[in-house]
């Protein structure tokens, strides 16, 4: 008899999967049966106290559809979501990612955890919030209040993210306005960072300004348009 992994491993996962758009996907690998059922018994708090037989690292892949890269990260057993400790491994894979490619995505890897370092939840931090956007549409969200959360994508996905925000029961979360554009009339350019984080309102009206939608948040008395 064993006991289960600590609660910590299982609530950082379920962030992950209740963050993702429809076109993501989270699939355990290894014993990927043991760990889906304890992710399902933890989200229907029935998890049990202990389980037969020995307990191997959570090893998760996670994917965009159509993308060429995906990511693997490996949670070791003694993880407990503090960074000082027993630190979980991530990987970028891809059968077109080359030896600087990789090397790149390592030093963002080892820079992002750096900044999140005090971070309650680094995993789900660094996956949801900084790497999946880097291969999805463009979305940003700004700290603190007023809390604002922005994001691009097709309908279907952004109706599912929106579905999954308010799934963590995100009491004061409200949709403030949905924008239909035609697919063309906006594609990120290559080098264009996917997901931003912002600490003050400015910041947000900018990047509204950039994308050419300033006075969506204006008129909702979040800023100001500033001089014409």
């Amino acid at each position: 008899m064993r006991t289960l992994p600590n609660k910590k491993q299982l609530e950082e996962l379920q962030m992950i999967k209740f963050s993702l758009l429809q076109n993501e996907t989270l699939v355990f690998l290894d014993e990927s049966e043991a760990w889906a059922r304890w992710l399902a018994d933890f989200e229907a708090d029935s998890l049990p106290a202990v389980q037969q037989g020995p307990i191997s690292p959570a090893r998760v892949e996670i994917k965009v559809y159509d993308s060429p890269m995906f990511f693997v990260v490996e949670i070791p057993l003694g993880y407990s979501g503090n960074l000082g400790g027993a630190q979980p491994i991530f990987a970028v894979k891809g059968d077109q990612i080359n030896r600087i490619e990789q090397d790149r995505w390592q030093r963002l890897i080892k820079d992002k955890l750096e900044e999140i370092a005090d971070s309650e939840y680094p995993i789900y931090q660094l996956i949801s919030l900084h790497l999946l956007p880097l291969i999805q549409e463009q979305r940003f969200a700004k700290v603190g209040y007023p809390g604002v959360i922005y994001a691009e994508g097709m309908k279907e996905d952004i109706e599912e993210f929106v579905a999954n925000i308010k799934a963590m029961q995100w009491l004061a979360l409200r949709v403030r306005f949905i924008e239909e554009v035609l697919i063309g009339n906006r594609t990120p350019d290559k080098g264009e960072r996917r997901w931003i984080e912002f600490s003050k309102v400015g910041e947000v009206v900018e990047e509204m300004r950039k994308l050419g939608r300033e006075q969506l948040v204006v008129e909702m008395g979040i800023g100001s348009a500033g001089p014409k």
